[in-house]
């Protein structure tokens, strides 16, 4: 994707956002009242996901609140790799990013709002807990020849540029005919649209119970 196109995909998303939630139905009574009523707790497994082998797993937790429409979103993500090299002779793999933290804050449009069902798309910011790489050499990034296993990851992200990023996610949650649980599928992207070098960016998906 181009560096720019998330920025636009973002404007252009909001627009379609408001508008929708203009239009939907009223979402069903806070629990509580206030902007925190009808709190929710979400938890699950969630995977990184690019062309060229490059993997990743996290685990996600998230806290929605005022009618699903404000998140906050907590996940640990594992070693990101790309495998499917050799070298010497050697399966080899190329590290990406160390185990990081990633904490988002975001509104949510929500464009289909009925009692069981929700579709929406998020947008909001980013922070990682690890620093950006700047410049590495290439040639380091391959596990040698007796280690070929465990990439190496120079304990920095090859994936963002910067700490601070914007997010967006686009999903659904459907709930339970009382409401006291649901599931929530979701695409999430975080990177800062080129603002920096060094911005790959994450793509990754979640499913998650919501209690």
């Amino acid at each position: 994707m181009p560096r720019r196109a998330p920025s636009i995909a973002c404007a252009f998303a909001l627009l379609l956002g408001n508008a929708a939630v203009r239009a939907d139905e009223p979402a069903p009574a806070l629990a509580g009242g206030g902007v925190f009523g009808d709190v929710r707790v979400a938890v699950g497994i969630g995977a990184t996901f690019r062309s060229g082998d490059i993997t990743g797993k996290l685990a996600p937790a998230a806290v929605t609140f005022a009618g699903d429409r404000y998140e906050v979103f907590l996940a640990w993500f594992r070693d990101q790799d790309r495998g499917g090299l050799r070298l010497n002779g050697y399966p080899a793999h190329i590290g990406l990013a160390p185990p990081l933290w990633a904490l988002t804050a975001s509104r949510r449009f929500l464009f289909v709002d009925r009692p069981r069902v929700q579709a929406f798309f998020g947008a909001g910011i980013a922070y990682l807990d690890t620093s950006p790489c700047g410049s590495v050499d290439a040639q380091n990034d391959r596990t040698p020849q007796y280690d070929y296993l465990e990439p190496v990851y120079h304990g920095c992200d090859k994936l963002n540029g910067s700490r601070l990023n914007y997010t967006l996610s686009l999903g659904t949650r459907i709930y339970g005919a009382d409401r006291s649980f649901g599931l929530d599928l979701a695409y999430r992207h975080i990177s800062n649209a080129g603002l920096t070098n060094g911005n790959r960016g994450e793509d990754f998906v979640t499913a998650q119970i919501v209690f």
